[in-house]
């Protein structure tokens, strides 16, 4: 069954939402909350453009596809959180998970074109919104350490892992496909709680 784009998009910027209000509201000190809203909205637009550019560079080469929007996704990301006024500033850890909040959103709904099991594809969605919020947030941890190449291509590593890990292992069997999907799930929700526990404190 084809999935809609409307209810893809519904379903992806629902939770992203929630995981911003839930998991960052907790430091609302540390950053302005309008602007935190508009990196989320930023990333979005990042995300559209970044899929086009992908889409028509890539032929429809899955592989090549998820490189440059990865590549694109890092370079937007390094952009954004490496200006001055956030670079050795520990609101850049929030910005950048409100960023991989906004750019997961988009890409988890674009990976619905992959899709025809709407339950293998949600879950393989929250697996990728979550791996790009842990992204981000390495990035910004980055940008507040001033140690921003290492945690760049940390955060570029993440979501190619990701990308690969929910699609490229894709088999003929529903079931293995729901074990490979559940697994990057478990895996990205590892990350993001890393980066909630062990990150978001250090920023305060």
């Amino acid at each position: 069954m084809a999935i809609s784009f409307t209810v893809a998009s519904l379903a992806t910027a629902i939770p992203a939402l929630a995981i911003m209000l839930i998991f960052l509201g907790k430091h609302e000190k540390q950053f302005d909350e309008k602007q935190l809203f508009m990196t989320f909205v930023f990333a979005i637009i990042a995300a559209a453009l970044s899929m086009l550019v992908a889409s028509l560079a890539s032929f429809e080469n899955w592989f090549v596809l998820f490189v440059i929007l990865a590549a694109l996704s890092t370079v937007v990301e390094s952009l954004l959180l490496n200006r001055r006024k956030f670079i050795g500033m520990p609101s850049a850890v929030f910005y950048g998970s409100a960023f991989g909040l906004g750019f997961g959103t988009l890409v988890g709904t674009y990976f619905s074109k992959i899709y025809t099991d709407v339950v293998l594809w949600a879950i393989s969605a929250f697996a990728l919104l979550l791996a790009h919020a842990a992204a981000g947030t390495l990035s910004g941890y980055g940008s507040f350490q001033k140690k921003k190449t290492k945690y760049i291509l940390l955060s570029l590593a993440v979501k190619l892992g990701f990308y690969f890990a929910v699609t490229g292992f894709l088999t003929g069997s529903i079931y293995a496909n729901y074990a490979i999907s559940g697994i990057s799930l478990a895996g990205a929700a590892a990350l993001f709680a890393y980066s909630v526990h062990a990150l978001y404190p250090k920023a305060n």
